[in-house]
């Protein structure tokens, strides 16, 4: 995050403070289902290079355990310029290749997972290199067990996992048009 107070766009501007964070939608959710007090695991696909910055602040207040898989390539970068309190976001596309190891290991923990009691969540952006019928693969292992599938997830991925009959969807408003194909009142 770029605290930019007087931002002029085309111009060079300095920030009067930064600070940066292994986050997003997904992994603040996490937190702050732990900080109320649910156990939570977290799998995170993500750069080796992010090891350290996820186990910091997923663990920071002891409420979040990481099982981190190491995918070879870039995680998303999202910049946010916050003005005046206006914010700004601005996210870089993930480049990481979602090789056959890498994907074997997530479908380990997904169906290990999906035998406990409790949710099994999708959340957060996938690699594009997921494609639709190994996340479908994903979700008929996350729901064939005790865990009850909730999907945080858009367009595409959201009507992939649909025919899965999750437990609850959590679309935003414009993430909820986008999936009707229409919006609403």
């Amino acid at each position: 995050m770029l605290e930019t107070p007087d931002l002029k766009l085309g111009a060079v501007g300095r920030a009067a403070s930064w600070f940066a964070y292994p986050g997003g939608k997904a992994l603040n959710a996490a937190r702050t289902a732990g900080l109320l007090g649910v156990k939570v695991e977290v799998t995170a696909l993500a750069p080796s290079a992010w090891s350290a910055n996820l186990r910091e602040f997923l663990g920071k207040h002891g409420c979040v355990t990481l099982r981190h898989i190491v995918s070879p390539g870039e995680g998303r970068v999202c910049v946010m310029l916050n003005e005046r309190g206006r914010e700004t976001v601005i996210n870089t596309d993930l480049s990481m290749n979602l090789t056959k190891d890498v994907f074997q290991e997530l479908a380990g923990a997904v169906l290990k997972d999906s035998r406990r009691p409790g949710f099994i969540v999708f959340s957060g952006s996938p690699p594009p290199s997921l494609s639709v019928s190994r996340y479908r693969a994903l979700l008929r292992m996350a729901s064939s067990g005790a865990a009850d599938l909730v999907l945080d997830q858009t367009g595409r991925w959201l009507k992939a996992g649909m025919p899965f009959s999750p437990w609850i969807i959590k679309p935003n408003l414009a993430e909820f048009h986008s999936a009707i194909g229409r919006r609403t009142r």
